[in-house]
């Protein structure tokens, strides 16, 4: 959908163009995951895992930051349009309430007229309702209850419509029927009441001597409890002593047993160690060469396997170590005999261009150069710095 505004200030809106962009977006951020998902790094020494890792994260982090600049450039004609289309439908509004012949003065002009109606009708409603307001209080005053729907008294029972309807010769009779009415009611009142009185005076009396024998079984029956509840706590809580040195036990039991482990395996692979083999933890294991002795046989062998495993894996490196001496011996002279050669051709040739002076110099350059020995004393630090002199002395120039 392609909107514009008639005006040429707004820019061309194509959705369907924005949200094919968007999905090409997730598609494109999806395959680059799915690329990514499986890379790792398996450790510090993993350089080419983490590089890889580290040029994922170059190709996803400017695209994760350009986004919000995206963002704005897309919404902009969107917010553009709809702050144009707001603002003409307040236009719109003003036109229609403002100005002659529009709503606001219209309403004016009605609502001056439904004022004064309005005020007239008030007038009467509220001279009325005092005229029902001031019955309703003398008949309340006379006895009468209201609650809620009528106001009643005995089986005498009066609705508001009954009140505001009946003219002033029957609502004096009413209102002389309720006072006789609420008179008689007074009286068997009183004497309702003073029957009340005394009965609540007798039961009052029971209740207190109830109340205090129930008092007495219960005082009984919390101090059952409570000594109930002391023997209950002294229980729980033997138990849960002897709950806690079980615990104790066999943490100390499984704390050896480690401890015993650790021993094996600090003192067993020193043994390794010492043999020259070094710890291989991708394999979790001691290796020289193809010698190979794993930590779950250091950590499981008996003594005497352990014993006899150690001297095999002595006997097996002493033979590769012997053989690569052997090989490294024999290289070593070959390439010693060979650079001995080579040197004295060498320094033939070079001795054979130089002069005996050169010769000379080349002498007393090589005894310059020895290094001094330290000296404590005075006396022979002197004979020293007088044996260098004398080098430098006679260095032909």
């Amino acid at each position: 959908m392609e909107t514009t505004a008639n005006n040429g200030q707004l820019a061309v809106i194509d959705q369907k163009k924005d949200l094919v962009h968007l999905n090409e977006l997730v598609t494109e951020i999806n395959d680059l995951k799915l690329g990514y998902k499986d890379l790792k790094i398996e450790g510090p020494e993993d350089k080419a895992g983490y590089e890889l890792v580290r040029a994922a994260i170059g190709v996803l982090r400017p695209k994760r930051t350009g986004l919000e600049t995206e963002r704005k450039s897309v919404v902009k004609p969107y917010n553009d349009t709809v702050k144009f289309i707001n603002g003409e439908y307040e236009k719109i509004t003003d036109l229609i309430t403002d100005g002659p012949g529009g709503e606001t003065e219209l309403k004016e002009k009605k609502e001056s007229i439904d004022n004064i109606v309005a005020k007239q009708k008030e007038e009467e409603d509220r001279i009325a309702e005092q005229k029902i307001n001031t019955r309703i209080n003398e008949l309340i005053a006379a006895g009468m209850v209201f609650d809620g729907n009528w106001y009643s008294i005995g089986e005498m029972t009066l609705g508001i419509a009954d009140i505001r309807t009946m003219s002033d010769n029957q609502f004096a009779n009413t209102l002389q029927m309720v006072d006789d009415k609420s008179q008689k009611i007074a009286a068997e009142k009183k004497r309702l009441e003073d029957i009340a009185a005394k009965e609540k005076t007798d039961k009052e009396a029971a209740d207190k001597a109830e109340r205090e024998k129930f008092e007495r079984k219960k005082k009984e029956f919390d101090d059952q409890q409570e000594a109930f509840k002391k023997q209950q706590d002294y229980m729980k809580a033997q138990q849960d002593k002897l709950d806690a040195d079980r615990r104790e036990a066999e943490m100390k039991e499984k704390q050896a047993e480690q401890n015993r482990i650790n021993d094996l395996i600090k003192n067993r692979s020193a043994v390794l160690v010492g043999l020259g083999m070094k710890y291989n933890q991708q394999g979790d294991t001691y290796s020289f060469e193809e010698v190979e002795v794993s930590t779950h046989w250091i950590t499981t062998a008996t003594e005497g396997a352990w014993i006899e495993s150690v001297q095999d894996t002595t006997n097996k490196i002493a033979t590769k170590k012997e053989v690569a001496a052997k090989f490294l011996e024999a290289q070593q002279a070959k390439e010693k005999k060979d650079k001995a050669f080579a040197d004295a051709l060498v320094e033939k040739e070079r001795l054979a261009g130089l002069s005996d002076k050169q010769r000379m110099q080349e002498y007393i350059d090589a005894l310059y150069n020895v290094p001094t020995p330290p000296m404590t004393t005075k006396t022979w630090k002197a004979k020293v710095g007088t044996v260098r002199d004398f080098i430098s002395d006679n260095r032909p120039a």
